[in-house]
């Protein structure tokens, strides 16, 4: 589970060196359905220069070691030394999310601005850190 947001980095890196001609990125997950028209309308109603990340987003507590209400809630407990806020910046639910190659470049500039160090939650950690720096 750790490892989703290199996974996630990774694929920024392939999609701004690999995709030069792709106007508009989604990430989804693979056990979600999405009506592809209501993605088509999206991106139409959205500038391709927009550095916007088109989500649902929520901005949620941050779960401590031993505070975790419900045992699933174990994999997302994060100590002080790990982020020091109480509430997580406002980002994106991981589901879904859509964003054009601009917004790939600047979150790849924040990764190596912040000396390529990566929090353990990846929709946390891209369309909030990163996305906030």
């Amino acid at each position: 589970y750790y490892l989703l947001a290199q996974k996630s980095i990774n694929v920024l890196i392939w999609v701004k060196e690999k995709c030069a001609r792709v106007s508009w990125i989604a990430k989804t997950d693979d056990d979600t359905v999405h009506q592809i028209w209501e993605v088509n309308s999206l991106t139409k109603s959205l500038s391709s220069t927009s550095l916007k990340i088109a989500c649902k987003n929520k901005t949620d507590p941050v779960i401590r070691p031993g505070h975790e209400e419900i045992e699933l809630y174990k994999k997302w407990a994060v100590s002080h030394e790990e982020y020091q806020d109480d509430f997580y910046p406002n980002n994106c639910e991981g589901q879904f999310y859509l964003f054009n190659r601009e917004v790939v470049v600047r979150l790849l500039e924040a990764f190596e601005r912040r000396g390529r160090v990566m929090f353990k939650i990846d929709d946390v950690f891209i369309t909030g850190i990163l996305a906030k720096e």
